[in-house]
């Protein structure tokens, strides 16, 4: 079985997305599909994790945006301009990260000055696990891929599809 998976970002020009096509095939869809969503090519041994990833990535970000803008509104922001604070935050990191190459537990010690607002905060996600908290969402997301992939179905936001030639058909 040959997978493509797109992200719901697609809408809004900012869609990524994973296949495993095979050479013969990869060059004609990744034609097609460029316009819609920057790809990467993953072996089909990865594709299940490469789908929790594109596939619910997004959603778990929404999720990290929501609780930081509440904590700003919290504190008195207006909640408009806290969500749009945050999304700009989380596209500045985004980013630094993929233009600078560095990983991103350093990028995050370099805005973490000693005894600063920064560190303070990084320390109560810490002791409140929040790093095994995503890492268990992924690996959540991972086993729901692997459970549905035995049985593919099309639904959104991931796209299933099996490759004949160059046709891409969706399973039924």
């Amino acid at each position: 079985m040959h997978r493509i998976i797109l992200n719901h970002s697609v809408g809004y020009g900012q869609g990524i997305g994973s296949l495993d096509i095979q050479k013969n095939c990869a060059q004609i869809i990744r034609e097609l599909l460029t316009p819609l969503a920057r790809f990467e090519h993953t072996p089909e041994n990865q594709m299940d994790i490469a789908c929790a990833l594109v596939g619910c990535g997004s959603a778990f970000c929404y999720y990290f945006l929501s609780a930081i803008s509440d904590g700003a509104f919290k504190k008195g922001l207006n909640k408009a301009k806290a969500i749009k604070i945050a999304a700009d935050a989380l596209r500045s990191a985004s980013v630094s990260l993929l233009v600078s190459g560095k990983n991103p537990s350093d990028l995050r010690d370099t805005y973490a000055s000693p005894s600063g607002p920064a560190i303070y905060g990084i320390y109560v996600l810490d002791k409140d696990d929040f790093p095994s908290g995503i890492s268990s969402a992924v690996d959540s997301a991972y086993k729901r891929i692997k459970e549905l992939a035995d049985k593919p179905v099309f639904f959104f936001p991931l796209l299933w599809c099996k490759t004949t030639s160059h046709l891409i058909e969706p399973h039924h």
